[in-house]
């Protein structure tokens, strides 16, 4: 927590730890799609935000790629599961899950 006159700022680490840069790439990825989803109107501007963080994040180190789906696809199902006990968000867990399995290359429809 960083405190202030003004304000209290809470600093959320969610998946906080050193290792590999894929992770953090495709949580972000996969955030930007829960954002879609919760947003439908917005989805557009979801995939151009998505196609500009691909773009200005550079060069990655050799594996990034392939570990890239994975880590995206882990944090997919990690979301469905959160929001499945949301209430008001609860009916989006089928399409995170599909969209874990897009994102691991699984040809199968869940």
């Amino acid at each position: 927590m960083l405190f202030a006159p003004e304000r209290t700022t809470l600093l959320d680490h969610d998946t906080l730890a050193a290792g590999d840069p894929a992770l953090d790439y495709a949580n972000f990825l996969a955030h930007l799609t829960l954002r879609g989803l919760q947003e439908p109107s917005k989805q557009a501007a979801v995939a151009e935000g998505k196609q500009a963080f691909r773009q200005a994040y550079g060069d990655t180190a050799a594996g990034f790629a392939d570990n890239l789906p994975w880590w995206e696809a882990g944090t997919l199902m990690r979301l469905a599961i959160l929001y499945r006990l949301r209430p008001r968000w609860r009916q989006l867990s089928r399409a995170l899950l599909a969209a874990a399995s897009e994102a691991a290359g699984m040809r199968e429809n869940l």
